[in-house]
């Protein structure tokens, strides 16, 4: 049993929870700098931030526990002797985990609140700013008290969501999995706009988790934490009853026959990097972060919407000399998402390549058209689904066009499409020379950061230049009359992508090849 737990909470625990505490601190940091709470007021405050907690908090637990769910060795099963004491591992496992995500999350928030005053009260909070706490004030007496209960309340409904996944995906191939799971999570996006959906709180994720959303969204509560053991009770003894029966490893499938003919369908380096980068994961990523932020800036934006302005507010971006923690963020995700799955792939097949295919290819120059063809193709598809997703929703939605809407959608396409193209190729320069993918990505972060610096020269740095918030035919509407030109920032971008895959082809033996 030990080793089962252990081997259970190796496959959780990852990397992905440390990035998830520096988003954390940049959710909280603009609050804790310039907020005029307390310490106890900060915490509860903090830990019922559901923007942070619906768009990163509880996505980055699901993509933890996806990623957890392989099929289980058959030595594994084999020594838990039935599946019921098996799946007692996962239960204890699971419930260690929900216990560590909240609780390092908690420190964190409880760390970042010292060096506030200590009030233990809800008095001297501004109703209109902080509305959540001024909702708590009526129904609790302490701040103190409050967190305990938020805590608990979140801890418990993660761990039903941890058994929530688990069963879903025994019973349905993880493809199918993967698709309720996004299906429930934005179900639960959707209730924040929409607040008629109380006969179905029930398939809410955020209900079971934000301790104020169990108050707004769900039948209260002390009802909600009935409905959360329950299901719990139900899980369990599916598995315990049912599952033991219907154990399949399916290793008669895996043979090296399987495995010939599979690699041997793709003739050409093309068509081998085509498929590795266009795989399922990649694509459903793209889909699931733009579907998050086009809602997100719908969310966000206000009543009176046409198309025009829903495109012009999810592609605004930052502008120059702007920190705001949550837009920067969002334009970082919105920008580096397509990036970052560009440097996994290149990675892979740097790390892959070997001396044989190098003589199999003949030249390196083939591999190096492969992978920019293929990043190129991906950027260009990444652009469009950004710009057909936000106009899929308006559709939906109702909204109607102004004029020029032609005209806004190829602005946003071409500066959009260069702009990646160009952060791609300086990824793929600076890891050409460090050959560490890490440095080379948040070297990338790095510069899309430094447009927070209040100076007009920034204007021009080509890096997160496609915040429509930055050009002259946004800002004149605003009686700015200083800003970028449209025509001379594509100029510059083309110049710049001519150049760097220049140097690149006539170095990329010395730069690039092992």
């Amino acid at each position: 049993m030990n080793s089962l737990y252990k081997l259970e909470m190796n496959k959780l625990l990852s990397k992905k929870l440390i990035f998830l505490w520096l988003v954390l601190i940049i959710c909280n940091l603009d609050a804790r700098i310039n907020g005029t709470l307390s310490s106890q007021q900060f915490i509860v405050d903090a830990l019922s931030n559901y923007f942070y907690i619906i768009n990163f908090m509880i996505p980055m637990f699901l993509l933890m526990f996806i990623s957890s769910l392989d099929d289980d060795n058959e030595y594994i099963l084999i020594r838990s002797k039935n599946y019921w004491n098996y799946f007692k591992s996962k239960i204890y496992a699971y419930g260690t985990f929900s216990i560590v995500f909240v609780l390092s999350q908690a420190l964190i928030i409880a760390i970042m609140s010292i060096g506030l005053q200590s009030n233990n009260s809800f008095e001297g909070i501004n109703p209109t700013v902080y509305k959540i706490l001024d909702f708590f004030s009526n129904k609790f007496s302490t701040p103190s008290n409050l967190i305990l209960y938020i805590t608990s309340y979140m801890i418990l409904g993660f761990f039903m969501i941890s058994l929530v996944i688990c069963t879903i995906n025994n019973f349905f191939s993880k493809k199918t999995a993967i698709k309720i799971i996004i299906f429930i999570y934005l179900l639960s996006f959707s209730s924040i706009k929409i607040l008629s959906l109380k006969f179905i709180s029930f398939l809410i994720i955020n209900t079971y988790i934000i301790f104020y959303h169990g108050f707004i969204f769900g039948f209260e509560i002390k009802i909600n934490l009935v409905i959360e053991i329950l299901f719990i009770l139900i899980f369990c003894k599916i598995n315990k009853d049912y599952w033991n029966k219907d154990i399949s490893l399916n290793i008669n499938n895996i043979t090296i026959s399987n495995i010939i003919k599979n690699t041997s369908k793709s003739s050409g380096v093309y068509r081998y990097h085509n498929k590795s980068l266009f795989s399922k994961y990649n694509i459903l990523s793209i889909v699931f972060v733009l579907l998050i932020m086009s809602m997100w800036k719908l969310v966000s934006s206000n009543d009176n919407l046409s198309i025009n302005k829903y495109l012009l507010n999810v592609f605004s971006g930052s502008s120059i000399g702007e920190f705001n923690p949550l837009i920067i963020l969002e334009m970082l995700v919105f920008n580096l998402t397509p990036i970052y799955l560009l440097s996994v792939f290149i990675e892979q097949e740097c790390n892959d390549r070997t001396i044989f295919l190098n003589i199999r290819l003949k030249t390196s120059l083939a591999w190096f058209k492969s992978i920019i063809k293929v990043s190129f193709k991906y950027i260009l598809i990444y652009t469009v689904l950004s710009i057909l997703i936000p106009i899929c929703i308006s559709i939906l939605l109702g909204l109607s066009p102004e004029t020029d809407l032609y005209r806004l959608i190829f602005t946003i396409f071409s500066i959009k499409l260069l702009n990646i193209i160009f952060e791609f190729l300086i990824l793929f320069l600076i890891y050409s020379f460090t050959n560490n993918i890490t440095m080379s990505f948040f070297s990338l972060i790095i510069f899309n950061l430094i447009s927070i610096i209040p100076f007009e020269f920034i204007y021009y740095i080509p890096f997160g230049i496609s915040s429509l918030c930055r050009y002259q035919f946004i800002l004149n509407n605003y009686g700015i009359n200083y800003g970028l030109n449209l025509k001379n920032v594509l100029l510059e971008l083309s110049i710049l992508i001519a150049i760097i895959l220049i140097y690149l082809n006539s170095r990329h033996k010395k730069l690039i090849v092992k």
